[in-house]
């Protein structure tokens, strides 16, 4: 296993040796479309650059230094390719072992029909100071936000949920083990993707019922005639209102 640290600090950047134009996730998006080609050529590309910038960095290259935050993992710029992206927040104590069950069981989903080829993004993340309804943050110590990312095309094709499905159901598959088979208390980023079946699911949400009875109540009190709406406020609204839950022993 290859594990890189990064460390976020407050000073310019001191090491500008690196292309500016992405390089790393182009190359990975092009293996990433279906199951074989993500297991036997993206996976193993991604590893060797990660290798690549250890091999460099003695003579210089990529040597260590202050750099800009997407320039470096190595030379990304996840930002400038069409991603989906999960974002969960994790207790620091269960990192290592959301790690050790990744590469055990989780990357490599068959049944899916979806190899996980992207690296996982890792950094920590400080309680909120003062109260923001719904956010993962309140109520909580420092939490492990960790991202995973897929270069599945949407664009240009009729059915998008159809093609990101391997993703939703990988999605699902990471959940399911995290919440219902080991008991980790998982938040997510609500702007973020997050597979259908666990929208207003009760063992995400069990901590922001409350705060989400004061969200309805701000609702009636300044917007009455719901103007503001949507598809997923109506679904997350309906299963908070049920209690539904999504582990499959609970259900």
């Amino acid at each position: 296993k290859i594990f890189e640290r990064r460390v976020k600090i407050d000073a310019p950047a001191s090491h500008r040796d690196l292309p500016s134009a992405p390089i790393v996730d182009p190359l990975l998006q092009l293996f990433s479309q279906s199951y074989t080609p993500q297991k036997l050529l993206g996976y193993p590309l991604a590893k060797s650059a990660l290798q690549l910038t250890r091999m460099l960095s003695p003579v210089g290259i990529f040597a260590p230094g202050v750099y800009e935050g997407t320039s470096f993992l190595p030379n990304t710029h996840h930002d400038e390719t069409h991603h989906v992206e999960m974002e969960l927040f994790i207790p620091p104590e269960d990192l290592s072992t959301l790690l050790q069950v990744f590469d055990d069981k989780l990357r490599d989903c068959k049944e899916c029909s979806y190899f996980h080829v992207y690296y996982l993004i890792i950094r920590s993340i400080m309680p909120d100071q003062t109260p923001i309804w719904m956010s993962p943050f309140q109520k909580s110590g420092p939490r492990i936000s960790v991202s995973f990312f897929t270069y599945l095309k949407l664009d240009g094709t009729s059915a998008p949920e159809e093609k990101l499905s391997p993703f939703t159901m990988f999605c699902g598959h990471v959940l399911t083990e995290l919440v219902c088979n080991l008991n980790m208390r998982v938040r997510y980023h609500r702007g973020k993707y997050i597979a259908p079946a666990w929208v207003g699911a009760l063992e995400l949400e069990e901590d922001f019922k409350d705060s989400w009875k004061k969200y309805l109540m701000l609702q009636t009190a300044q917007d009455p005639g719901r103007r503001v709406h949507s598809q997923y406020l109506q679904l997350y609204g309906q299963r908070m209102a049920s209690k539904y839950r999504a582990c499959p022993q609970a259900k």
